[in-house]
């Protein structure tokens, strides 16, 4: 009968070890005899974080402007738009979508 709780304890222990990573930030490596600002470099870390949200945000809205309308965002940068998967796809500075 023990082996009716096998698939559960895997599924456990799978979702501890998901559980257990930790994603680090950047790490600063300096000599103790240079000056070093902490809030300046935590200040320049939190505008470069934005700018690259805003990049990612002007990307995304240069896809959804190039789409025919009805396409659905799927998870990733995958669109349905009708019966027909598209993929973004940049070729030479030009963007297509590729059918999948």
């Amino acid at each position: 009968m023990a082996y009716r709780f096998i698939p559960g304890i895997l599924l456990l222990g799978l979702f501890l070890a998901q559980a257990g990573q930790v994603m680090a930030g950047e790490v600063i490596v300096r000599r103790e005899s240079q000056a070093f600002d902490a809030f300046a470099a935590r200040d320049q870390a939190a505008e470069e974080w934005l700018r690259q949200q805003s990049l990612k945000l002007a990307e995304q809205q240069g896809i959804w402007h190039s789409l025919p309308i009805g396409c659905l965002t799927l998870k990733g940068p995958v669109y349905l738009c009708g019966d027909s998967l598209l993929y973004p796809v940049n070729r030479r500075g030009v963007r297509v979508f590729i059918q999948l």
